[in-house]
């Protein structure tokens, strides 16, 4: 080995948003496998049943859409809610419930 533990000819390590190359390979190998043995893999889909299929296309999709984070926010919206009017505090309630059933 050319260098030392814990030391490396490149300080600053990888360069952020650079693959690893290893990866881009191995996802090479498995688009072409997936490319190459479509119809198989339809008509074995198209056998599974209905809780086979759901579960096969939620394992899929983890592949194909971005993974969400979770985020949490807080606040303390006690002394602002009391400072509303009736007619503000209805307002905000009915905004709430229609941005709720338009997520729906």
């Amino acid at each position: 080995m050319p260098f030392s533990i814990g030391k490396s000819g490149n300080l600053n390590g990888r360069p952020k948003g650079v693959k690893n190359k290893t990866h881009i390979k191995l996802r090479e190998l498995i688009s072409d496998f997936l490319q190459e043995r479509f119809e198989d893999i339809a008509s074995a889909f198209s056998e599974l049943g209905p809780r086979d299929k759901i579960r096969a296309y939620a394992d899929l999709l983890q592949y194909s859409l971005p993974k969400l984070q979770s985020t949490t926010i807080s606040a303390d919206l006690r002394g602002e809610l009391e400072n509303l009017s009736d007619q503000q505090l209805e307002s905000l309630a009915n905004r709430i419930l229609e941005l709720e059933n338009s997520q729906q």
